[in-house]
């Protein structure tokens, strides 16, 4: 699953995915450069995924269509 954030003309994309080692992992994408989180569990994931994309929101990014 992956969702696309905009601000401006900025983009941020998230996607929780299951990882190569086990688990799950959260990428985030912004300019070309990724930031990868690692969850035992996909529930871990989406909290995490969630949590952030509140802050992402309250920051004034918004979910593109």
């Amino acid at each position: 699953m992956a969702r696309i954030f905009i601000r401006d003309d900025e983009q941020l994309t998230c996607e929780i995915r299951p990882s190569g080692e086990g688990g799950f992992e959260i990428v985030w994408t912004q300019d070309g450069e990724n930031h990868v989180e690692n969850f035992e569990c996909e529930s871990e994931a989406r909290e995490r995924s969630y949590s952030v994309e509140v802050d992402l929101i309250l920051d004034g990014w918004s979910i593109a269509s």
